[in-house]
This record gives structure tokens, C-alpha cells and sequence, in this order.
């Protein structure tokens, strides 16, 4: 569609939408009231800001801008860029202004000093990408109405609206960002986290087909449908569209990849989808600013756009076809690209990937944003009270906002840090960027020699996991830099030789950053049609979903950064902290990635334990190649205890694990770690079932195989397990295997007990040699034992224990499960005598 064309008269859109059926109904009032009672201090702190950087635009509509001209910009990406007289007003305001001083790629221009761009050229060449892409699909629309066998007459018109609201979300789709643009993205919403959580919900229900929502998305989403907001675009001179009381659903609809409040619902994903003019802007922008050559087809991907319908006959995706019958003529259109393009789509994914492995994800550039952000929080500790959002939303440069920050510019009602946050401040802006120390990662984890290649992997991801967990989020990072940062001041004390500098060590000196991947391929993402009309993902040339996978694995890399003066103490520390926290050693490429290899002495760690400040195991870890197993974690048993039992017993999961910890310290094999999780699992529900049911009640007699086996039998089966009865192994018959991994032994205790977890050791015996005989480490036993009296008829939490079988080789441990039988009904219970 060319600018003429948007230009043109609209009288015709309200009976093309009444035609298609496509109107959306909303009440926009209703849905600010919600947002308001869901989100009140985001609303409100939000809508002050809305009103303070759009009051120029207020005072230009009043003098009816009408005879404006559109405006034509210079621009390195695309050439010319042009935009129209209500879309330049908002340029000119504080709202898009104050973008000008927020660099694109945060910290990045400390390591390429090119890359310093900001939000505002950004959001400017976001319009013109968007401005061609959806000249591309109209053109398609129209060809695809008048050519082909496959014609379809009912591919939507787009409207001005359509065009409007696109090219605004563009221009505002970054107004939720404050400073350092993804740097502070978290900081912003720890402060509100139930609010920004709250109004994400509303915004889902509200817009169709809207699923994550970042922090920033919900600030836009906000400021664009504020009552200031709504008075400008509302005003008659603002002149966007007859529509103006749906243009900010419209807008916000856009900036959130909805397909409500469009007339052509294919045009959903032009700001925010799989390929998108934001995606199409940012990384030709990036690559050519920091001088990364990525070889992007911006001219071919966005020539290659088509429209694609969907029926239930031309497709065989279950959602897909659902979704076409229930559209109007059991059809939808969607954004899709050519077979001819997808070349082209393959070269952006793999640039993606690039991009974030050597621009985004670059070490340094991940510690300058760290240390801005601790900065940011050193500020909150000095001056004794957190930001507020409207502090974090700096109406000056980024660099401005590091010198306010340190105390070497003054803000009017703006207080900052003290002496510590000027020395940060100062470290940021002189370059002294924080040195790695340790680093962590999946391929890095040590003592997996020698296993086979399917338990290397499985070790990984379980080890890898709880690690993963914890360090997703600031929290969890900022926990363990502190834990860091203790167990090094102690470390200092007791081995001078750590460091040669008499200035202390300081908790801001250690930050922890673990990059969570947010480029995930799939190539399954956009659509594709076959001359035949049939519909579905590209077959691509390759899998980018397990390309981006393994890159990902092989890539995704943890840091512990500190000044290099402290590398050694820091490296130390951590090295230290990661066994004692997740029983985790990284290997000697993991200092190669570091660049701390031959810096730390395994004779420190000798020290440090003689001094009580390393455990021997974590000593010997680090200096012996041993092969290490992994071990049932906390988070395991909380998985796979009910909640019924963790309830009366919520220490429960910490008791089996230090029982586990002690009775086979070395771990088990990964393959092995799954079937005893889900094996706690089943035996807890079991136990559960026979209390309630009381099966057991009253007996005189209990056969093992006939009762207690048949009955546990039955319940594995039922819960879909894989269990094997009576296997040959080792020369004797099993009760029990679970998965072909896990032994079952199943025994009864005929005479009166107090305390069924630790008689019958025979069982255990027999138990040991049947683990051996298929090389496992863990056996389960299933006791059935008769009661003394009342007092030893336990709580369900209190029938599990973990013990190390005989020989006291603590390589071998036996959970054992235990069920009270022949012991009287409720109603006859008596007090013991």
C-alpha cells in the first residue's frame, strides 16, 4: 500500500468491516476501570507520567495542526522514512523524546563502540518496516483475490485503521522502557511484582491470542491506554482516524501481537510475531551499528510476505482446523511466508542467534548491565528506601542517570547514594568493568567421565536444573553473590595470598548473572502455502528448533563477575559455594571460559578446609577426576511427596534428603534418578490408599505375595507404571521391579513392633544383593509389620525413611516404606498400658 493510498478517503471502511463481520466490541472505559483496580500504583503513577510527557501535545492539538505536512527523516537502515503530522506531534513530545537518551542495546557500546544507538531511531525505522511490510501483504491480499487456483475472495481489505493503529503501535511500542532499556527490565518489575502480574492478566483476557507479556509491553500497554493518552488521540485534531475511541485498544492490540481490533487479522503479528518489523528493524540496526556483518535480506524476507487462508480442509493441524471452523465461512488468514522466501527466514534465525551470542550475551557487555543494575540497588540501600516507579522512569540520558546515581550530578527531588555508589558510578563510567571469576554451565559440569553417553545427558540437565531454577531471577542471583561474598570475606582473613590490595571486599563487588535464552527457533513459528493451497510450517533446509537447541547448550554460559583484584578470592569462593549449594564442580574449561586457569591453587582449598571453610568432600572433588553421580535433591522430593503429607510434615523432604545424603553420598546414575523420584511418588499415594481404605485392619494372617504384593501390584498398574513381578535376577526371584531399574521387596513383620523403620534387617540383605545383581544403588522396601500397641501406628510422614544398606559401604541405600497391619479399627483404639 503506498502513502497515497493511506491518504485516501475512509468513507468506505465502516461497510467493508459491517460486511466481513469483523468489528470488535469493547468498552475501553470498562477496561481501564480494571486495569486501575488491578494495577492501582502502575495506573496511577503511570498516568501521571502519561499526562507530564504528552502536555505539549495538548497544547499543539489546540491550535489545530491540520495543515501539517508528513515529515521525511534520513535514516542509515532504510533510507527514507516518513511520517505522518499526528505521528510526528507524538515524536516531538517527552513521551518518544526521552527515548532519545535510552541507548537501544544498554551497556553494548562498552564493548562495540558503535552500538550506542538509541530507542528513538529505533522506534522511528520500526514504523518504516512496518510501513512495507504491510504494503507487501496487500499486495499479496490483492493478488491472492484476483490470481491463482486457490483464489479467495474473502481475504480482508486493510483499512486506514488497520494501517494507523499499526504505524502508531510502531512509533510507541518502546514508551515502556526507562533506563538502559533490558538492563532495568527486571529491577522495574520487582518493585511491583503483584501489580505488573495483575494487570498482565487483564491485558491476556482483553486481547485475543496474547500470551507472555514482558514488563516493558505492560508499561506501553499502560501509558497508551491512559486518559491522557486517550484525550490526544481522542482529540478532533489529532486526525489519525474517524475510529479514535478504538484507536488505543487498536494501538495496544498491535504492540501485543493480538488479532482484536483488526479489520485484516492477518496484520497481527506485524509488530510483535515470529517475524515482525520490530525483529526486521533492531537486528539490521544492531549488526550494522556494532559493525557485525549477518548477512540480513531485509528486501527478500519482506517482499516474500504473503497472505495466507486456512480451512479446515487445508490443513492437518487440530487447532488449526478448529480454529477455521469456527471463523466466519470456516476460514482465517494469517501472515505467512513464500516457499521462494524461506531462504531468506532461515538467514534471519540463524542471524538471531548470532546476534545474541556475540552482541547481547557478550561477557562484558552482560557485566556493565550487572553492575548498573547493582548499582541501581546500592543507590536503594544507601538512601534507605527503594525507587518508586516514577524514579525509575529518568527523563535523562542514560549516562546522566549513572552520574545522578553516583552523586556527581544533582537531580531537584531525586536522592541518591552515598560514597559506595560513587565509586561504582565511576568504575561504570571510566570502564573498569567487572572480570569473570567463575564461570557455569551445563557442558562444563565435571566427574561425568567415563559414564555412558545417555547418563552424561541426563546428569546434566538434572544437575543443571535446580541451578537453573534459582538464577533465572535477580533474586535468586542477587542470594547467591551474597553467599559469594561471605564465605570470600572469610576466605581473605584466613589466606592473605588471595589478594594484593588492602581496599575490602564489598558485596557490590560480586554480581552473578546467568543469561536466560530468549531467541528460542521454532521453525513451526510463521506459515507457509504449497501451490496446492495445503498449509503448514515450512519444511526448512534444516531443524532451526534443534539448531538453536544445541547452539543454545553449547553457548548459554553463567558468570561470576568481580574487579580483578579479587578474582582469585571470588574464583575461590564460588567454586566453593556452587558444591556446598548444588554439589556441583566445574571443570578445567569452564577456567579456560573464565580465563582464570592456573589462578586458583587446589592448595587453597586444602586451606580453606583445614580453617572450616570447604568441606573435604569439596576439596577432594576439585582435585580428584572422580566420577560424580547425581544426587535426589529437595526439589525432587517436594515433586513427589502429596501435598497431604507435606502438610502434616513440612520438613519432611529435608529429612529424606539428608537421609539420602548420608547414606549414599556419591549419588545414583541419572537414569536411575527419575524412577526413584516417581517411585516416592507411587509408594506415598499407596500408603496413603491403605490408611484410608484400611485394608489391613483386623487381620489375623498376612501372605506377602497373596496381599501386600498383590495389592501394591495393582496400584502401580493402575497408576500406569511399569512394573515387572517374580524377575530372575541373580540367581532368586524379585518381588517387584519398577522400570527394570528399581527393586521392590515386599515383607511382613508377624510379631508386635515399636519401631518397623529399622527391624528386619535380613530384608535389607536380601534387598542389597538383588541391587547388585542389576548394578543399582537404591532399593525400595515395602514392610507390612503388626503394631505393639496404638503408639506405633504412625502418621503417614512419619512411614518413610532412608538408610544405608548393611556392609557400611555408603554406596548403597534402601528406602523403606512401612504399613501397620492386623491392628484394631479406629473405634476400638485403646491407651497402652
Amino acid at each position: 500500500m503506498s502513502v497515497s493510498a493511506i491518504l485516501q478517503s475512509k468513507n468506505t471502511e465502516s461497510a467493508i468491516m459491517a460486511s466481513e463481520g469483523q468489528l470488535d466490541m469493547s468498552d475501553p472505559e470498562a477496561l481501564r476501570s480494571e486495569l486501575e483496580a488491578a494495577a492501582p500504583t502502575l495506573w496511577k503513577d503511570l498516568s501521571a507520567k502519561a499526562k507530564s510527557w504528552t502536555s505539549t501535545v495538548e497544547v499543539r492539538l489546540r491550535k489545530d495542526p491540520s495543515s501539517a505536512y508528513p515529515k521525511t527523516f534520513n535514516d542509515p537502515i532504510w533510507g527514507d522514512i516518513v511520517l505522518f503530522p499526528w505521528e510526528t506531534l507524538l515524536l516531538d513530545s517527552q513521551l518518544l523524546q526521552r527515548l532519545r537518551g535510552v541507548r537501544q542495546l544498554g551497556m553494548a557500546h562498552m564493548v562495540y563502540p558503535g552500538a550506542g544507538y538509541d530507542r528513538l531511531e529505533h522506534s522511528r525505522g520500526v514504523v518504516e518496516a512496518a510501513e512495507r511490510m504491510v504494503r507487501s501483504l496487500e499486495r499479496n491480499a490483492v493478488f491472492r483475490r484476483k490470481f491463482g487456483k486457490d483464489r479467495d475472495d474473502a481475504v480482508p481489505q486493510v483499512t486506514d485503521h488497520d494501517v494507523n493503529s499499526i504505524r502508531l503501535a510502531a512509533l510507541l511500542h518502546d514508551v515502556g522502557h526507562g533506563a538502559f532499556s533490558h538492563a532495568t527490565e527486571p529491577l522495574l518489575r520487582a518493585r511491583l511484582e503483584s501489580e505488573f502480574d495483575a494487570a498482565r492478566d487483564v491485558l491476556r483476557n482483553e486481547f485475543e491470542g496474547v500470551t507472555a507479556i514482558a514488563p516493558a509491553e505492560v508499561v506501553s500497554s499502560l501509558l497508551i491506554l491512559s486518559n491522557p493518552l486517550k484525550t490526544v488521540f481522542e482529540h478532533p485534531h489529532f486526525g489519525a482516524t474517524p475510529r479514535a475511541a478504538e484507536l488505543p485498544l487498536s494501538i495496544c492490540g498491535r504492540v501485543l501481537g493480538s488479532r482484536s481490533y483488526l479489520d485484516a487479522k492477518y496484520l497481527s503479528g506485524v509488530i510483535s510475531g515470529p517475524l515482525d518489523a520490530d525483529k526486521l528493524d533492531y537486528m539490521a540496526r544492531d549488526s550494522h551499528h556494532a559493525g557485525l556483518p549477518i548477512g540480513l535480506d531485509l528486501h527478500r524476507l519482506i517482499s516474500k510476505l504473503e497472505v495466507v487462508t486456512v480451512t479446515p480442509e487445508s490443513t492437518s493441524n487440530p487447532e488449526m482446523q478448529r480454529r477455521a471452523r469456527e471463523a466466519k465461512n470456516q476460514r482465517y488468514h494469517e501472515i505467512g511466508i513464500s516457499l521462494s522466501g524461506l531462504g531468506a527466514y532461515e538467514q534471519m534465525i540463524i542471524a538471531r542467534v548470532i546476534l545474541y551470542d556475540r552482541l547481547y550475551y557478550h561477557h562484558k557487555v552482560r557485566s556493565a548491565e550487572a553492575m548498573v543494575r547493582r548499582l541501581i540497588r546500592l543507590a536503594e540501600e544507601e538512601r534507605g528506601s527503594p525507587f518508586s516507579l516514577q524514579e525509575l522512569f529518568f527523563d535523562l540520558p542514560d549516562d546522566s542517570v549513572i552520574a545522578i546515581l553516583g552523586g556527581g550530578l544533582k537531580q531537584d527531588g531525586f536522592s541518591a547514594g552515598g560514597s559506595r555508589c560513587k565509586s561504582l558510578a565511576a568504575a561504570i563510567t571510566n570502564r573498569d568493568i567487572y572480570y569473570r571469576a567463575f564461570a557455569f554451565a551445563p557442558r562444563f559440569i565435571a566427574g561425568l567421565r567415563g559414564l555412558p553417553e545417555a547418563d552424561r545427558r541426563d546428569a546434566r540437565a538434572i544437575q543443571w536444573t535446580t541451578v537453573l531454577n534459582e538464577l533465572s531471577t535477580l533474586a535468586g542471583c542477587d542470594q547467591v553473590a551474597d553467599q559469594i561474598y561471605q564465605k570470600a570475606k572469610a576466605l581473605i582473613d584466613r589466606i592473605p595470598a588471595l589478594v594484593k590490595t588492602d581496599l575490602p571486599l564489598l558485596s557490590e563487588h560480586i554480581v552473578v548473572d546467568l543469561p536466560i535464552y530468549k531467541a528460542p527457533v521454532r521453525g513451526g513459528d510463521i506459515l507457509t502455502r504449497t501451490e496446492d493451497g495445503y498449509v503448514a510450517p515450512p519444511h526448512l533446509f534444516f531443524d532451526p528448533e534443534k539448531w538453536s537447541q544445541a547452539y543454545e547448550h553449547q553457548k548459554q554460559c553463567g558468570f561470576v563477575f568481580t574487579p580483578r583484584q579479587y578474582v582469585k578470592a571470588v574464583g575461590l569462593s564460588a567454586r566453593i559455594v556452587f558444591y556446598d549449594r548444588y554439589q556441583l564442580v566445574m571443570d578445567t574449561a569452564a577456567d579456560r571460559a573464565s580465563k582464570t586457569a592456573g589462578e586458583i591453587k587446589n592448595e587453597w582449598l586444602l586451606e580453606a578446609a583445614k580453617h572450616g571453610l570447604c568441606s573435604a568432600d569439596c576439596s577432594d572433588a576439585y582435585r580428584q577426576d572422580a566420577v560424580r553421580l547425581v544426587q535426589i535433591r529437595i526439589s525432587d522430593l517436594e515433586q513427589a511427596i502429596p501435598e497431604d503429607i507435606r502438610r502434616d510434615k513440612p520438613d519432611l523432604a529435608k529429612r529424606l534428603h539428608s537421609e539420602f545424603a548420608y547414606a549414599i553420598p556419591v549419588g545414583i546414575a541419572p537414569s536411575l534418578h527419575k524412577v526413584v523420584v516417581d517411585g516416592i511418588r507411587h509408594l506415598c499415594l499407596f500408603l496413603i490408599n491403605m490408611q484410608r481404605c484400611g485394608e489391613f485392619v483386623n487381620l489375623t494372617a498376612l501372605d506377602e505375595k497373596k496381599d501386600l504384593q498383590a495389592k501394591l501390584k495393582s496400584h502401580l498398574v493402575a497408576r500406569e507404571a511399569k512394573v515387572i513381578e517374580g524377575s530372575e535376577v541373580g540367581g532368586g526371584e524379585t518381588d517387584l521391579v519398577l522400570s527394570d531399574e528399581l527393586v521392590i521387596e515386599n515383607k511382613v513383620i508377624r510379631t508386635g513392633t515399636l519401631s518397623p523403620l529399622s527391624v528386619g534387617n535380613k530384608f535389607s540383605w536380601q534387598a542389597r544383593r538383588y541391587a547388585i545383581a542389576i548394578a543399582q544403588r537404591i532399593v525400595f522396601e515395602v514392610v507390612a509389620y503388626k503394631p505393639s500397641d496404638e503408639t506405633a501406628i504412625f502418621p503417614i510422614a512419619d512411614c518413610i525413611a532412608v538408610s544405608p544398606l548393611p556392609f557400611g559401604s555408603s554406596t548403597m541405600a534402601a528406602v523403606r516404606f512401612v504399613i501397620p497391619w492386623g491392628h484394631s479399627v479406629p473405634s476400638h483404639a485403646k491407651k497402652p498400658a
